[in-house]
């Protein structure tokens, strides 16, 4: 999750090439499905703030329990609210491209996303 989600989606996409399919949660009707979003890509990741992702708490669920969810250094309030995750990450700086990962069995991991 991130701020500017649309934007930043742009950036994975061009960064990831075309094994990824990005897509960011704006541009999803409600009620989309991660089966059809998935079809055909390799992998998935989708991008959005944290009023998106719940807007789409479905996706989130299922995202969540089958899946990673990475949470961008700036968004740290959603660390907690989305991902579900209590404990103190380790630091990580804002707007450096830095996030975490998290696992639902691990704790955060700092990682540096493609700027």
């Amino acid at each position: 999750m991130t701020n500017g989600a649309v934007a930043r989606a742009s950036l994975l996409a061009e960064a990831w090439g075309r094994a990824v399919r990005v897509v960011a949660l704006d541009a999803l009707e409600s009620g989309a499905s991660i089966d059809d979003l998935a079809a055909g890509a390799e992998h998935l990741v989708a991008v959005g703030d944290g009023e998106s992702w719940l807007r789409h708490g479905a996706l989130l669920r299922r995202i969540r329990s089958s899946g990673d969810v990475l949470v961008a250094a700036e968004c740290r309030s959603e660390l907690r609210s989305i991902a579900g995750e209590r404990s103190l990450p380790p630091y990580a700086e804002s707007r450096a491209g830095r996030a975490w990962l998290v696992s639902s069995s691990a704790p955060p991991l700092r990682v540096l996303l493609p700027v």
